[in-house]
């Protein structure tokens, strides 16, 4: 009998995650998504093999966002997007392998050192409390867009000297 496949778009798989993340844990270090053809790697050693094995397994995903290197019609179809929206096409931090990490992470590691995030916890606590109260009212929220990246985005727009609502403008 074959063994039921784990459907990362199935809407209850969506809901609630964290069973399909324990049986790949437990039964398939490596999975391979038969919907995506993504592999995923769920132990932490093997996670940490690849990582440092960037020859093999890269981090480069901002290729994909640069489209220039996929094929036809997904690579013309990013480049019409660049095109027609403005959009400019850059290499960033997380998508990026040695030695490009490493430079890069050297522009910006000073201004995340443990004291300078420190002196920040009081300008934190207030931001993330602001967050939350405006999400009170509601008994749902939609977390991702109304919080994890608005977090960021303020804190990105406060160290600019942006106003906040132009948060949505630095995502983009």
């Amino acid at each position: 009998m074959a063994e039921a496949l784990i459907d990362f778009s199935d809407p209850q798989v969506q809901t609630c995650p964290f069973p399909a993340y324990r049986a790949l844990r437990d039964d398939h270090p490596v999975y391979l998504d038969p919907k995506t053809g993504i592999y995923q790697v769920n132990d932490y050693a093997l996670v940490r093999q690849a990582a440092m094995k960037t020859s093999v397994l890269s981090s480069r995903t901002g290729t994909l966002l640069r489209g220039t290197e996929l094929p036809d019609p997904y690579g013309a179809q990013i480049r019409e997007i660049f095109a027609t929206e403005g959009l400019a096409p850059i290499e960033a931090l997380i998508a990026s392998d040695p030695p490009d990490h490493r430079r890069q992470r050297a522009l910006v590691e000073k201004a995340f050192t443990h004291a300078r995030v420190s002196e920040m916890e009081d300008y934190l606590e207030d931001l993330i409390t602001k967050l939350v109260t405006d999400f009170e009212d509601g008994d749902e929220m939609e977390f991702v867009s109304r919080f994890a990246l608005m977090v960021p985005m303020s804190v990105i727009a406060d160290q600019l000297g942006l106003p906040r609502d132009d948060s949505s403008s630095i995502k983009r």
